[in-house]
């Protein structure tokens, strides 16, 4: 450790011990556009608060832009740095996390990252089963840690997890019992029903680390449509979520809007291949059709006779 004077913006000024944090490629805190930002963030913070009081007020501003002004969206590729974050506007969990710890380092506020495993298909409710099936049990999920000192001057690590945005978060909790309108007020935990690690906010599944840059490091194995399917029930969860009280019928949602607007992508997340010959069927068909083949099982379209893979194709993609 040693002692460091920090400037801050809007001409607060600080001596303090603090760790030495080295550059991270995926959450550089001395990124130009963090520090404008930071600097943005510091002068909506009201004049005349106590050290704690800024901390806590910055942090709060910080963690409500991360999580609503950036979009979640299921990343091909989260070898990023922040400013791509910033600049395209979305980002994952990974990416997200990465842009709040480095938000909260660029003005000296003590932030880490916290990794955990997730149930992917408990969590990605809102995506046919179809999809989350071709994809791994278990998920790695990315949130942060922020060291803030309350008002007995004693200092506390608070989880906090900005990867959802308003709009999803709402279509999440529509048709979920734990709401995902995840809210930081600066003196508590910020995670969705509660927070996987219940009431302390870290559970024995949730480790702290500095820097996440192994993790980032590592492509993934999940194919181009199986992320874009992903992506677009999201955004159907962000429509009509708030008016469905079933998980069920919020996939099945889902699942139409896929296989009617977007065939060609839902065939490929699912390994089918696109035939492109013309053969008149309905939605129900389609969906029947493609539920049947993968589950092996005769359809109830021709009774007995499971479809080739050129029949089925040809009728998903009429």
């Amino acid at each position: 450790k040693r002692s460091e004077l920090i400037i801050f913006p809007c001409n607060i000024m600080r001596a303090f011990e603090t760790e030495v944090v080295d550059i991270d490629p995926f959450c550089d805190h001395t990124d130009p556009q963090v520090v404008a930002l930071a600097d943005e963030f510091s002068s909506n913070v009201p004049s005349g608060l106590s050290w704690n009081d800024w901390e806590k007020a910055y942090a709060v501003e910080a963690f409500a832009f991360v999580r609503d002004e950036i979009k979640y969206k299921v990343l091909h590729n989260w070898t990023v740095p922040v400013s791509y974050t910033l600049n395209n506007r979305h980002g994952n969990c990974g990416t997200k996390a990465c842009l709040l710890v480095a938000l909260l380092r660029a003005v000296g506020i003590e932030a880490e990252f916290c990794v955990e495993k997730i149930d992917t298909t408990d969590v990605f409710f809102f995506v046919p089963r179809l999809i989350t099936e071709k994809c791994n049990g278990k998920s790695i999920h990315f949130s942060a840690a922020v060291k803030l000192m309350g008002d007995d001057d004693v200092a506390q690590w608070y989880h906090v997890d900005a990867t959802t945005d308003w709009e999803l978060a709402t279509g999440m909790s529509g048709v979920a019992s734990d709401t995902f309108m995840v809210e930081f007020d600066g003196d508590s935990h910020a995670v969705a029903g509660g927070g996987h690690g219940g009431g302390s906010g870290f559970g024995p599944s949730v480790k702290r680390r500095g820097s996440i840059e192994d993790y980032m490091n590592k492509s993934s194995r999940v194919s181009p449509h199986l992320r874009q399917c992903f992506n677009l029930a999201a955004d159907v969860c962000r429509k009509i979520g708030k008016h469905h009280r079933c998980r069920n019928k919020l996939a099945q949602a889902a699942e139409d809007h896929l296989i009617e607007n977007h065939t060609e992508v839902f065939l490929s997340a699912v390994e089918f291949p696109v035939v492109r010959t013309p053969l008149a069927t309905s939605t129900n068909n389609n969906r029947q059709l493609i539920a049947n083949y993968i589950s092996k099982e005769p359809t109830s379209v021709q009774a007995d006779v499971k479809p080739s893979r050129p029949q089925l194709s040809a009728a998903l993609a009429a």
